[in-house]
């Protein structure tokens, strides 16, 4: 029984396991978060663009072209 406690305690596996786990999960964590803000800023130049391109467009197509 003694032999038993000593290696139960002295296994490192599934502490490596949940490690491992953690750092995957903060990892993933980080990405969203980065490609959230990414996107919220893509959307902000496209609303810019479009707002330029909708005040540009009805001039040239008036105009003939």
């Amino acid at each position: 029984m003694q032999t038993f406690l000593w290696r139960f305690f002295a296994d490192e596996f599934g502490a490596t396991a949940i490690e491992y786990a953690l750092v995957g999960s903060l990892i993933s964590v980080a990405c969203i978060s980065g490609i959230t803000a990414v996107g919220t800023s893509l959307l902000g130049s496209y609303t810019a663009i479009t707002a330029a391109l909708a005040f540009v467009l009805p001039l040239a197509s008036g105009s003939g072209f």
